[in-house]
């Protein structure tokens, strides 16, 4: 704030010391997020301790100009796996990201501090649809409405398998105690 006490600061300069004091490329990051205008959905598939990530790219008008499908964004993710939390910057159309072994469940947005949809393989989904209906208690109130609302916004997405892992997260919440939960649910129906 001092160096503009006497002037105005560019976007430029407000990323540059955002970024400035951790080492976080902010501008790159935040260009993707300024300045395109889509749906950012990320897709996850599972092979044992590789989880790999695809950028896909929705508009509410549903058709993608050739440009549009080149833009790549940087998306800072959260991942909770059990009991443990990474984060992630994903710079790629598709990123393989190594998780600790035996890793059980997967949430790639957790406590919801991202904004974009998740879309899960059916392994993934039954994995976290097991981990709900056991109540499984690193699954947060928030990383479970994000479930919910991903699933929905995805399945409305109309891409293929995602009404499935809906339902079959739905079904996973039949013991679920809270009230945000539950107004999620009920509201996505």
């Amino acid at each position: 704030l001092n160096n503009f006490r006497y002037s105005n600061a560019t976007t430029p300069d407000l990323w540059y010391y955002l970024g400035n004091q951790k080492g976080i490329p902010v501008a790159t990051i935040m260009s993707s997020w300024t300045k395109e205008q889509e749906f950012q959905v990320v897709s996850a598939s599972r092979n044992g301790d590789k989880l790999t990530l695809t950028q896909i790219r929705h508009l509410s008008s549903g058709k993608l100009t050739s440009d549009q499908e080149k833009v790549i964004w940087s998306i800072p993710m959260k991942l909770r796996i059990g009991h443990e939390t990474i984060t992630v910057l994903f710079e790629r159309k598709k990123q393989v990201v190594d998780l600790p072994k035996n890793a059980g469940w997967v949430h790639l947005n957790a406590d919801s501090t991202g904004f974009y949809a998740c879309q899960y393989d059916k392994g993934m989904t039954d994995t976290l649809a097991s981990a709900l209906q056991k109540g499984d208690k690193h699954l947060t109130e928030l990383d479970k409405v994000c479930l919910v609302c991903d699933s929905l916004a995805v399945a409305e997405l109309v891409v293929p398998g995602a009404t499935e892992n809906l339902l079959n997260l739905i079904v996973s919440f039949k013991n679920e105690k809270s009230y945000p939960v539950w107004y999620t649910l009920l509201n996505a129906a």
